[in-house]
């Protein structure tokens, strides 16, 4: 009991200076015009103010610390050198393969619990559900009924053009899709719930992944677009928390950009 309460105690004492960072990172970023940035920034100040504590064992603070850089040269790389996106993006998936046999993980300790996906369907299928079949295709529908301006700020972004063979999109779409939920659930969202605690961790992994979708265009409409963004993150997000397993997270995530473009492509 008393160790449950210690371990307690570290995650809030954690995630005080992963928060005062993150928000100090925002602020900079509101000065300079460049939230995504400024995110990343907080995210390594909150970072070394975590890494400043003393009750940590050093094992510990070396995967936090490996986790921020790996973060911050993502986002930032992705950011500043766009032509190099892919790259940037394949790097924390990269580092993940590399290192899971030194440090003897399994596949499991991934995400990728093959084994327990129909469990976690079965008791999250309302969530898998609304992910998978109704919030895109539904935002979608809303936006061309309602807010056409948004539509063509989701038409406009997309890294393909509409026409595209769908032979092509499909595999693609899959791929890149693994790659993204490595990156955001298992590395950044899995990591920093050991200091931070479950719900800051997938409040600051969404934000990241929203600001990292972001796309210039009319504020009312960057800002819809990406608080969307951040709310499916969130719910992706709670899903992986509670199971654990990437696949579900991976084939809701699947299933609702495949309903998402059909229905896009539709109207």
């Amino acid at each position: 009991m008393k160790k449950q309460i210690s371990r307690l105690n570290s995650k809030k004492r954690a995630a005080i200076p992963m928060g005062v960072g993150v928000a100090l990172g925002i602020a900079l970023g509101a000065a300079l015009g460049n939230i995504t940035l400024g995110l990343a920034i907080g995210i390594v100040l909150g970072g070394v103010g975590t890494l400043w504590r003393k009750d940590l064992p050093m094992k510990t603070n070396r995967i936090l610390f490996e986790t921020i850089v790996i973060t911050v040269i993502t986002l930032t790389g992705t950011l500043l050198l766009p032509s190099a996106k892919l790259l940037f993006a394949l790097l924390p998936v990269a580092y993940l393969l590399i290192e899971r046999p030194l440090r003897k993980r399994t596949w499991g300790d991934l995400g990728f619990n093959g084994r327990t996906l129909w469990t976690a369907l079965r008791a999250d299928w309302v969530l898998f559900v609304f992910l998978g079949f109704v919030i895109q295709p539904v935002t979608v529908l809303w936006a061309k009924a309602y807010f056409p301006e948004f539509l063509a700020h989701i038409q406009a972004r997309l890294p393909f053009e509409s026409g595209i063979n769908w032979g092509i999109l499909l595999p693609l779409l899959a791929f890149s899709l693994i790659g993204e939920e490595m990156t955001y659930r298992t590395l950044i969202q899995g990591r920093l719930a050991l200091f931070v605690g479950t719900p800051a961790a997938i409040a600051i992994v969404s934000l990241l992944f929203g600001l990292a979708h972001f796309a210039p265009g009319p504020g009312i409409v960057v800002f819809t677009d990406v608080a969307l963004i951040v709310i499916s993150s969130v719910l992706y997000g709670i899903l992986f928390a509670r199971h654990n397993n990437l696949w579900v997270v991976w084939l809701a995530h699947f299933l609702g950009d495949i309903f998402g473009l059909v229905v896009l492509f539709l109207v």
